[in-house]
């Protein structure tokens, strides 16, 4: 069985993606121990030649890391190559990942850096970033210098995102027929898609079924411009598709896929649009009899609709039985409606959301404290966070009772020039049941004032179990 090697390019890239909170050397050192416990094989950090908090964070992370190999990346210049080395010798299993572009001394300058890269007992990773645009000879005449030079890793880069699946699998094809040493293992061919035409993780399976021995992604598909391929969905694949991919052995830990998404978001600040693929609350939910996948998420399943048929309305029904948990005998009319997510009876709510307020301590520092009130006693909690986004999750968690836990929260925005609107969704787990809570708000609002909401409403549906 051939292995597959997973390179995650998150805390490289996160930085470069807009919008996205700039991350503190404890947000990236959580992240990598999430990606650890996911079970990616390397962990690559970013340009430790390029500034201090570079060099700090790859240091931290190649001194933290016990199963993945850590990664980072330099130009073919000497300089950049020791200080890429400093930063990265104290992992387990470094690697050295040289980028140049094209340019009349390519091949020249390249073979040198490998070299220099090769003598420190690094794995040595190189490729020329505008790959996706250079004629095939030229790509092979570069890798098979590379490979005599040292190199084991050759990364076949579409940095602008405009290959096709069908054209990137021919790329790999012609590389691995045309450099023995990719056919027989000694050396592997690493995909690297951006997506921009939005065929990221297309392109990547396409070139794993080709013969690509490691692939390059990112949590969310976080990245320049539109991104990366989405790692989650590049997993979600492999496993749910195994007759296509059965050759393909790898160490991924799919329990962990929504969990690290989760992480990623929380950290960020980018929130996960209900409908995104993988790691959306939609996205494993099913109007048939078909169960969902699990990647980690607890509960969901069956959405029972006039499309659901019997089958679905079955599995609803059985789900609600395996939760009672011995408690109940019979099944009311009204249980069954709270076991299958609709709204308890209307009434006053259990517990209140008066107020939400959000402060900014300092630069990376915001505060949520919030005003709530529970059969007429007013509580207010508060946590500090890097983001007002983990505040707010961190203060949610605060109140929650024994028995209940945060499984999911999403935020997604349909048409938001300006004049459309926005829904957040709230999942809750009360020991395999899962209660939603949801609320929308118009564009330009408060997005975390309805994660608030929907979170109460989904409490209060555990209220009155």
């Amino acid at each position: 069985m051939k292995r597959l090697f997973i390179l995650d390019a998150t805390l490289r890239d996160a930085g470069k993606f807009a919008g996205a909170a700039v991350l503190s050397l404890e947000d990236k050192l959580s992240i990598s121990r999430q990606l650890e416990k996911l079970g990616v094989d390397i962990i690559e950090t970013g340009y430790p030649a390029s500034s201090k908090e570079e060099f700090e964070t790859s240091l931290a992370v190649s001194s933290q890391a016990v199963k993945s190999a850590v990664s980072v990346m330099a130009r073919p210049v000497k300089e950049d190559i020791l200080r890429a080395w400093e930063a990265v010798k104290q992992s387990s299993h470094p690697v050295l990942h040289i980028t140049t572009s094209i340019h009349s001394r390519i091949i020249e300058t390249s073979v040198q850096a490998i070299r220099w890269a090769a003598s420190t007992g690094a794995d040595v990773e190189i490729g020329v970033e505008d790959a996706a645009k250079a004629k095939k000879d030229f790509l092979l005449e570069f890798y098979r210098a590379a490979i005599d030079a040292g190199a084991v890793i050759l990364h076949v880069p579409d940095a602008c995102g405009i290959m096709t699946p069908e054209e990137y699998g021919e790329l790999i094809v012609f590389l691995i027929k045309n450099l023995p040493e990719a056919r027989e293992g000694r050396v592997r061919l690493s995909a690297s898609c951006r997506n921009d035409l939005g065929l990221a993780a297309a392109n990547t399976l396409s070139a794993i079924k080709s013969g690509a021995a490691q692939f390059e992604a990112s949590v969310l598909g976080i990245g320049e411009r539109a991104g990366n391929a989405p790692l989650e969905e590049v997993i979600a694949a492999l496993y749910q598709r195994p007759e296509k991919f059965a050759e393909n052995s790898r160490r991924i830990n799919p329990e962990e896929v929504i969990r690290t998404c989760q992480a990623v978001s929380a950290r960020t600040g980018i929130l996960i649009s209900p409908g995104k693929a993988v790691a959306g609350t939609n996205a494993l939910e099913h109007k048939g009899w078909m169960e969902p996948g699990t990647f980690g998420r607890i509960g969901g399943g069956i959405l029972a609709d006039v499309n659901s048929g019997p089958g679905g309305l079955k599995y609803r029904i059985k789900k609600a039985f395996a939760n009672m948990h011995g408690r109940l005998r019979t099944l009311s009319d009204d249980e069954l409606v709270r076991f299958s997510g609709k709204r308890h009876k209307p009434g006053l709510p259990l517990i209140e959301l008066k107020k939400m307020e959000i402060e900014q301590d300092d630069l990376n520092s915001f505060s949520v404290t919030l005003s709530l009130a529970e059969r007429g006693v007013d509580l207010f909690p508060r946590y500090t966070g890097k983001t007002p986004l983990e505040a707010l999750i961190g203060v949610l968690t605060l109140v929650l009772p024994a028995g209940l836990t945060l499984n999911h929260y999403s935020c997604g925005c349909a048409g938001c020039g300006g004049t459309g609107s926005f829904q957040a969704e709230v999942s809750l787990n009360a020991r395999g049941m899962i209660l939603t809570g949801s609320a929308g708000g118009q564009a330009g609002g408060d997005y975390l004032q309805s994660i608030a909401a929907a979170f109460i409403e989904a409490l209060n549906r555990f209220k009155v179990l």
